[in-house]
């Protein structure tokens, strides 16, 4: 995802703020309204400042991804209201943590590494799928052995 600069977002905000429609300038631009409409809320919110980038990583530990989650769903509020409550700068942030959570439930909020995650979970079908081919083979062998042995009595 391409980072967009303070000034091109400061640009936007104002020129919304004084008049021009959110379609004009997402053509203008080429920036998406959802963007528009964020940048918007948390100048409102922020003043300039909100539309800074964060110069420090923020990372979010399970519990409190769990926490938005549940906030979310509690109140059925969208995601850039749940993400302004609990001043997360981006409301895609909690959209990921949302289709995770729908895609590998709660351990997907608490692995940093998701793809091997969902790797884990392919051989550990690929596995439950062999071990009942096993079982099957070993119940066939089985029965040819009582069978067998039956015809020699």
């Amino acid at each position: 995802m391409t980072k967009l600069s303070y000034g091109l977002k400061l640009k936007v905000v104002t020129a919304y703020l004084q008049g021009e429609s959110s379609i004009s300038l997402q053509r203008k631009f080429d920036v998406s309204k959802f963007s528009i409409f964020n940048w918007v809320q948390r100048y409102k919110k922020y003043g300039s400042e909100g539309l800074r980038r964060r110069t420090d990583s923020h990372e979010y530990d399970g519990d409190f991804k769990l926490r938005v989650l549940k906030w979310k769903k509690t109140h059925q509020t969208t995601y850039a209201k749940t993400a302004d409550y609990f001043q997360i700068s981006n409301p895609g942030t909690i959209a990921n943590w949302q289709r995770k959570y729908d895609d590998l439930g709660w351990t997907g909020l608490f692995r940093k590494d998701v793809q091997q995650l969902v790797i884990d979970r392919e051989k550990i079908s690929e596995l439950e799928h062999e071990n009942e081919l096993l079982r099957s083979e070993i119940l066939s062998l089985r029965a040819i052995k009582l069978d067998s042995a039956t015809i020699e009595l």
